[in-house]
């Protein structure tokens, strides 16, 4: 049994996440890397709690060692 514009209505759903996503990426473009932290912390806070640093160093551009150093002037 086929629903009537469920696909159209699956692709627009996907099709807004996506573009969310990319909004999200696109505020960190130009920003320095202690700013792309703190920016990804307001936008992203339970992502911050459940990834490992090293992807989300990977995800801003930012060496593992620097994000350790951000995060420990941060606290």
């Amino acid at each position: 049994v086929q629903i009537p514009g469920f696909k159209e209505l699956i692709d627009q759903i996907t099709q807004q996440k996506l573009m969310d996503k990319i909004k999200i990426r696109n505020a960190y473009l130009g920003e320095d890397s202690e700013t792309r932290y703190h920016l990804f912390m307001q936008q992203q806070p339970d992502i911050v709690r459940r990834v490992p640093l090293k992807d989300i160093a990977g995800y801003l551009g930012i060496t593992p060692q620097s994000l350790s150093r951000i995060r420990k002037n941060t606290k």
